[in-house]
């Protein structure tokens, strides 16, 4: 055989190596000046392909993914395999803002706009940088929740008065509640050590809007998420009131403070997302039209939450897993 002809031939057995693999094999294009190479890395529909931080080409999917199903409305899902172990992440308003990755974390995988860094002693950690600002991501609990999930709450008046509403939106749930009205933060502290090894699968916790001492809160708090740090889900709910009590923006900046050190625990931020005229004239309770409205907050996160965690590790297909467009 020729010289020309066993090139030809050489040529034919890479063309049909690519075709029997179902992908081309990626051809590295040099980047205009000043700005980073990019590799393009296929993947799944949803996925976002991303590159190794160390240069060595695409993060394979096995090792390290993301999820971003376009028009599921639900949180991007992130999977990364430790020790042959896959542990998995909710993003979106599961995440917590936080300034900066710790110093702990590494980089393991990047894109066009995001960094995802993990903790490499403790693969409970994810956190994931875009444009900028970073978030930690929630870990999802590395044994799916038993049938039927539990949930308690611990809170003041407001969980006592959405307590009746939750049982017809949470079905198949099983609900508990230690709800008091004008409870402080700091009668919460025994609850939550007491709950804390009963086995629940989720604990919301309401607190903080009667505190009036931010320090003592600060103390109490961390003294309740400390005890529900082995609980798979913690909810707290940040606070709202009047404008004169200037108090409750402090509250809410030790909760988000907090939350963020506790890779189980993520925020339902009734702060933000509740209007004031969905509440009575004190600025604080809902009024007689909304009676349900922590419900309407809290059912659905604690419904995704448990999709999450009951999918299958090694499945993450858009049709079934939970994702969503945003990754923030």
């Amino acid at each position: 055989m020729g010289r020309f002809a066993r090139a030809a031939a050489v040529l034919t057995i890479v063309v049909s190596l690519s075709s029997c693999l179902g992908r081309e094999l990626p051809v590295p294009q040099a980047p205009p000046a000043g700005t980073p190479a990019v590799t393009s890395c296929g993947g799944p529909p949803g996925s976002v392909p991303l590159l190794d931080p160390n240069g060595a080409g695409c993060v394979p999917i096995g090792r390290l993914s993301m999820w971003t199903c376009e028009g599921t409305g639900a949180a991007p899902f992130a999977r990364h395999t430790v020790d042959g172990r896959p542990h998995r992440y909710l993003g979106g308003r599961f995440a917590v803002p936080v300034p900066e990755p710790p110093a702990s974390a590494e980089p393991i995988g990047s894109t066009g706009d995001i960094e995802v860094f993990a903790d490499p002693a403790d693969a409970r950690w994810l956190w994931v940088r875009r444009d900028g600002a970073t978030a930690r991501w929630l870990a999802l609990p590395d044994q799916a929740p038993d049938d039927p999930p539990d949930a308690f709450f611990i809170g003041d008046s407001i969980t006592d008065g959405a307590s009746v509403f939750f049982p017809a939106a949470l079905p198949g749930w099983v609900t508990g509640f230690d709800a008091v009205p004008g409870r402080g933060s700091v009668s919460g502290v025994t609850p939550a050590a007491v709950q804390a090894p009963l086995g629940h699968d989720a604990v919301v916790v309401e607190l903080g809007t009667n505190d009036r001492d931010l320090e003592g809160f600060r103390a109490n708090a961390q003294a309740i998420l400390a005890s529900l740090a082995g609980v798979p889900l913690v909810l707290w709910q940040t606070v709202k009131g009047p404008p004169e009590l200037v108090l409750q923006q402090d509250v809410n900046r030790v909760i988000r403070d907090l939350v963020r050190t506790y890779p189980n625990v993520s925020i339902v931020d009734w702060a933000d997302r509740v209007k004031d005229d969905e509440l009575t004239s004190d600025g604080v309770h809902p009024n007689a039209e909304h009676l349900d409205l922590m419900v309407t907050l809290v059912a659905p996160q604690l419904d995704e939450w448990l999709a999450a965690a009951r999918q299958p590790p090694s499945v993450e297909r858009c049709a079934t897993s939970v994702s969503s467009a945003s990754v923030d």
